[in-house]
């Protein structure tokens, strides 16, 4: 995503710092595949069951403002999550296919 939008100096920074990242790359099959299923375990407990939230009101407005963060959070990593799939498994095969 970086060299598609002109940063290649910075992926060729990256990866000479951090030489961890090119290893993490040719697994990136089963990186994609268990991120999925940590976000899909989140999504379990964010909508599966409704937990109770206490009744006392101080208690209450903290979690229900707890609640509102967390879906924030998870709705973040799964636009990241959806990015990073397509750059890595859509674009190039959408590509072919549209001949561009």
């Amino acid at each position: 995503l970086l060299v598609t939008l002109g940063f290649g100096a910075v992926v060729a920074a990256l990866t000479s710092r951090f030489p961890l990242l090119v290893a993490l790359s040719e697994y990136h099959g089963w990186m994609f595949g268990v991120s999925a299923a940590i976000l899909g375990m989140t999504a379990r407990l964010l909508w599966g069951r409704q937990s109770q939230c206490p009744v006392e009101p101080v208690l209450a407005a903290r979690c229900q403002r707890a609640r509102r963060w967390n879906r924030r959070i998870f709705w973040s990593a799964a636009v990241v999550w959806l990015v990073g799939f397509s750059a890595a498994y859509l674009l190039l095969p959408l590509r072919n296919l549209l001949g561009i």
